[in-house]
């Protein structure tokens, strides 16, 4: 299936959009790293995918990278991915995508209640160190250095 060149912009409005600040944030934060995992031969398979949902089980942001024997073009991958439920296709380049899934809050209504019934950390004093008294410096001496001979060529063939 191929699609036209300006179609590629179709699949962001199928995706939850995220300001133009949080993408930005998004894209920084995904630059120095690397792609997880590769869309091969199989192409977009369940398996891959079941591999990409547990890869956000720590993180939020993922990169892909489609290899050249995937059957698949890169505009028909970004479309497969960005239809994938809950994920957010952040940027495209090249043959890497860049796939945003929010985190999830796993923690309960107990580790809440834990905050709110700790106590305030004590306040400990902290002795301050003595300044150090300031070195004092020795006059300058003022030194006079004898001239130094300009050397020329001339200088060199009259001895």
């Amino acid at each position: 299936m191929m699609l036209a060149i300006g179609s590629m912009n179709r699949y962001l409005e199928r995706v939850p959009m995220l300001d133009k600040q949080e993408i930005r944030r998004l894209r920084a934060q995904a630059h120095p790293l690397k792609p997880e995992m590769q869309v091969g031969k199989e192409g977009l398979n369940p398996a891959l995918i079941a591999q990409i949902y547990d890869g956000f089980n720590t993180k939020e942001l993922l990169k892909v990278k489609m290899l050249d024997t995937c059957p698949d073009d890169r505009q028909t991958l970004a479309l497969k991915l960005s239809e994938l439920p809950k994920i957010t296709l952040v940027q495209n380049i090249g043959h890497t995508y860049t796939l945003y899934k929010k985190m999830e809050e796993k923690n309960t209504g107990r580790a809440k209640a834990k905050k709110k019934d700790a106590k305030p950390a004590k306040k400990r004093s902290v002795k301050k160190a003595a300044p150090k008294p300031a070195r004092s410096q020795p006059a300058a001496k003022s030194v006079t250095k004898p001239a130094r001979k300009r050397i020329t060529k001339r200088s060199f063939g009259n001895h």
